[in-house]
């Protein structure tokens, strides 16, 4: 493919990108009025009465998408020192605990995301930089025969350019290439509106990287302006996506619901001033088309003079008033705000059908329904949250583990996430977890942050002092089975199985308690 190629398919995609952009935020939605005249009345409010449920759809999901910490193994063992490293050059460096959130934010909200894991480049620098670039102006590019497969990841954007003005037609365009051998910077030699070719394309350099110097390493040949090695034979992007090869909004079955919500509200908006002040009407005597000493009735005000304005019939609070050349008066009745309010409700139940995500995330009145009729309703909404979690944390541990065994160089280690539990348990839940968890292997110190405890609360509980071995019945229970230990230990000794020394050994080595480090996940 072609750069100019791959641009048009960025903006092919960005299209849809902006359209998820605008229901999420709520804003620049065209206005949805199938009848042309209620359209030109009323369309141009449609921003004025911005009521959005479609954010509702993304923001439900995010809820409960919450990293609570980390964990760091080298082939299947904690190791400290991976650890302490993980922690300072890339979860503190890079400011995970903010980027990571935006990423998932962003993922739900444009259905793709990227994350690019770099070396930090400033000199002395020993951390991993981790950038997020939200889709608009970014794709992936797989491999047609496998959609597994990354080939090229591109990343374009408007500059000021040389005689550039505030008008952005008049910009030039920025392309950065990433594969699995090289970085490839370029810019347009003409403004971007202009471009039909790629030979308009030429090196963009940094002027304070020499073009024959990569990562302080001299190379045999120099590399073209623009190119720069990339030594970790993949591409160091991670396309978090809500399906494959990319994602959908999570919002964007919600189109249709919030289109039909914003025709109601601004109709009922705009009606509203109908229900306060109601429109009037007069029948007019056409036997009668003069009131007394004025001219024809129906004149321009500024036409009249003072003693027209004068016989003008004016209210007075207690007074009884006549009205010349009037039959008859009255008022309109507004339309029954009923028809309006009413299939509000409707269409939020509508949109808790399509998008699974429970009424009360929409409608707040609805949380008052039976315990097991939300609890029906919340399976499926459950169940997609967990492959979230599946998919889009399979993707950030697989760029963290990428920082951490790639760039800094820990070999065969891996890093794994901990989310917030997706179910509120009572504490006599959380405790049966953690003592299951506990039998089957699990750290301690993890299983409570998996049973919903903050990693730093679980610090606290190590740093001072606390842990389950130092409980009363667990040291009751220690001292029984060394107790039971050492005379089975003497029994082995005196058949000559043991000798002495080894069985002393082995009690002191069960009595010794092991040392203990807080949890490098909440750090």
């Amino acid at each position: 493919m072609t750069i100019v190629a791959d641009i048009n398919d960025v903006k092919k995609a960005d299209v849809d990108y902006l359209i998820a952009q605008n229901f999420y935020e709520g804003r620049g939605i065209p206005e949805v009025f199938s009848n042309k005249t209620v359209a030109a009345l009323l369309g141009k409010n449609v921003d004025n009465f911005n009521i959005n449920i479609a954010k509702r759809g993304v923001d439900g999901i995010l809820d409960k998408l919450v990293i609570k910490g980390w964990s760091v193994e080298t082939d299947g063992a904690k190791d400290t020192a991976a650890e302490d490293d993980f922690r300072d050059n890339v979860w503190v460096h890079a400011k995970l605990a903010q980027l990571l959130p935006d990423a998932l934010e962003a993922a739900e909200e444009y259905g793709d995301a990227y994350l690019l894991m770099w070396p930090d480049e400033d000199e002395g620098a020993t951390g991993v930089d981790a950038f997020l670039h939200k889709p608009i102006g970014a794709r992936m590019f797989y491999d047609a025969g496998n959609e597994q497969r990354p080939v090229r990841y591109v990343r374009t954007w408007l500059v000021r350019g040389p005689g550039s003005t505030e008008d952005q037609t008049t910009w030039y365009r920025r392309v950065n290439i990433l594969t699995d051998n090289y970085v490839r910077k370029l810019i347009t030699s003409v403004p971007a509106i202009q471009v039909r070719t790629d030979d308009q394309f030429v090196p963009f350099t940094d002027e304070d990287v020499p073009e024959d110097e990569i990562d302080g390493e001299d190379v045999t040949e120099p590399l073209p302006p623009g190119v720069s090695i990339n030594p970790y034979e993949r591409i160091p992007v991670f396309h978090l996506r809500t399906k494959r090869p990319y994602g959908v909004p999570e919002h964007f079955c919600l189109y249709g619901c919030q289109n039909l919500l914003t025709k109601i509200v601004v109709t009922l908006g705009e009606s509203v001033d109908g229900y306060g002040i109601p429109w009037r009407w007069r029948t007019v005597n056409s036997d009668k088309l003069l009131k007394p000493g004025s001219a024809t009735f129906g004149q321009d005000q500024d036409d009249e003079d003072e003693e027209d304005a004068a016989d003008r019939v004016r209210v007075q609070a207690g007074e009884l008033s006549t009205l010349y050349d009037t039959d008859h008066v009255g008022q309109l009745a507004p339309a029954d705000s009923s028809n309006l309010l009413d299939p509000i409700d409707k269409v939020m139940q509508l949109a808790a059908t399509i998008s699974t995500t429970p009424l009360d995330y929409f409608d707040a009145s609805a949380a008052a329904a039976s315990g097991e009729s939300k609890k029906e309703h919340k399976d499926p909404y459950l169940s997609k949250v967990s492959k979230r979690m599946d998919d889009l944390g399979g993707v950030i541990t697989e760029a963290l583990t990428f920082a951490l065994a790639d760039i800094l160089g820990h070999v065969g280690a891996s890093v794994s996430l901990v989310w917030q539990a997706l179910v509120e348990r009572t504490d006599a839940e959380r405790y049966q977890q953690i003592g299951e968890a506990v039998r089957n292997g699990v750290p301690w110190e993890v299983a409570c942050i998996e049973a919903g405890y903050d990693a730093e609360t679980v610090d606290e509980w190590i740093e001072n002092g606390w842990h389950p071995d130092d409980s009363p019945k667990a040291r009751v229970e220690l001292f029984k089975g060394v107790a039971a230990g050492t005379r089975d230990l003497a029994a082995a000794a005196q058949l000559g199985g043991l000798d002495v020394a080894s069985a002393q050994a082995l009690i002191a080595q069960a009595l010794t308690r092991p040392e203990r480090k807080a949890v490098g996940g909440g750090r």
